[in-house]
């Protein structure tokens, strides 16, 4: 009687170790370790500071039309690198702007890495996104001096927080639904969403459910990139691409109804059938002022933020390698004239 037991009990055990290891697996998306060493530019810490500083000068929020003045910035900084312009759709309050920089040839492929330039309730945003919105400046600059073999666009995306997330009123949402128009193929998208603030004091990480704690760290001193089941090959590319900096990295693929998984401008693109990640610190569960009036750029890290710039890059250089072939198809100049916000 006792034999059967036993056979029953391992079973059971290695039942259970398999499932662990397959959620695991799907979990954290893990990729050998690289000896390689990025090859692409850390960005400038200095000027990440400044430009986080110049869009939390003023509140960025709809409401007051308060979003002009940060989409004039972020224009100006854009076109002294490549071709920008705006992206003008009418909202419920009013034509906003999307502000757009292009490099590379005009190619079916198309690349895309967004940030939103809206701030919730007019705070100051730091890591809300003031973060994402400077990486992607210092990004455009770190491109400017790339050959590239497709079309590559940074997008900063007019409304995202608030009561605008998940709506058609998302800068987002028209960007990728204009893509989908002119029959582009998105190669990846990446959404730079909160990507400033790191700690290395222990169970300064927070995470949506206990369990995750047995898969992932107690210190918040690492960039996440997200993405859901379908997307586990994307996040894995872009996870590789940034094993090649020395900024640890986790991964989280799960169902878009997960808590922390589609919290940003990335599911826009899902919606339209175009893969995407996020690229983030995990926000909330790590910053304990996201989202308030503390969110100041004076408690970012500059020299981590440098790296995830730096690491974003590499994703870029990496993807546009595979991606661009002499047989790339070419599309017709869509882009818009531009205009003034």
């Amino acid at each position: 009687m006792l034999a059967p037991f036993i056979r029953k009990m391992v079973e059971w055990f290695v039942a259970l170790f398999l499932a662990s290891l397959l959620i695991w697996f799907v979990l954290t998306s893990p990729v050998l370790p690289t000896f390689e060493v990025s090859e692409f530019e850390m960005a400038d810490t200095s000027r990440l500071q400044r430009h986080v500083e110049r869009l939390t000068h003023a509140p960025r929020m709809a409401e007051f039309d308060n979003l002009r003045p940060p989409a004039r910035y972020i224009h100006k900084q854009f076109k002294a690198y490549g071709k920008a312009y705006y992206q003008p759709f009418k909202t419920a309050i009013g034509t906003v702007n999307n502000v757009i920089v292009t490099f590379g040839p005009d190619t079916r492929d198309v690349l895309v890495v967004g940030a939103h330039y809206d701030s919730l309730d007019g705070m100051p945003g730091a890591d809300g996104n003031a973060s994402g919105v400077a990486g992607l400046i210092e990004l455009a600059r770190l491109l400017s001096r790339q050959e590239l073999p497709i079309r590559i666009q940074l997008v900063a995306y007019a409304l995202s927080e608030g009561k605008y997330f998940g709506t058609r009123d998302m800068g987002s949402y028209h960007h990728a639904q204009q893509l989908k128009k002119q029959r582009k193929q998105v190669v990846m998208m990446m959404s730079l969403d909160s990507i400033g603030y790191f700690s290395e004091q222990p169970n300064s990480q927070r995470y949506p459910y206990t369990f995750m704690h047995h898969f992932y760290p107690s210190s918040g001193d690492f960039i996440r990139i997200t993405g859901r089941l379908q997307d586990i090959l994307a996040v894995r590319k872009v996870k590789k691409s940034f094993r090649k900096t020395d900024l640890p990295v986790r991964s989280l693929n799960a169902p878009e109804i997960v808590a922390s998984v589609g919290v940003s401008d990335n599911t826009s693109y899902w919606e339209q059938g175009f893969p995407a990640v996020l690229i983030s610190d995990t926000a909330a569960d790590r910053n304990p002022v996201y989202h308030t009036e503390a969110d100041t750029a004076e408690h970012l890290d500059y020299v981590r933020m440098a790296k995830v710039v730096q690491g974003v890059g590499q994703a870029i250089m990496d993807i546009v390698s595979e991606a661009g072939s002499p047989g790339l198809l070419v599309a017709q100049k869509t882009e818009a004239p531009e205009q003034n916000p």
